[in-house]
């Protein structure tokens, strides 16, 4: 997780998320295995970013604003 300089903040590519869910219509990423060890849940993407939620223990995660990027063409 990085900060490009853009200004587009932090990132995290979806591969380290885990898993992902997919719009079927647009093939973007929708909802993401959050990558908090306590969270355990999927998490929905607005604008690209994970969205504010809560860890299984109630409180808030800190993975939230995270902008997470599609790395499936990418080389590897």
């Amino acid at each position: 997780m990085t900060d490009d300089g853009a200004g587009s903040g932090p990132w995290i590519f979806w591969s380290h998320c885990g898993s992902a869910k997919f719009d079927p219509r647009t093939n973007r990423i929708t909802e993401i295995a959050c990558p908090a060890p306590c969270c355990a849940m999927w998490v929905p993407l607005v604008e690209d970013m994970i969205v504010e939620h809560r860890r299984i223990d109630g409180t808030p995660c800190h993975w939230h604003g995270i902008r997470v990027i599609d790395d499936r063409g990418a080389a590897r």
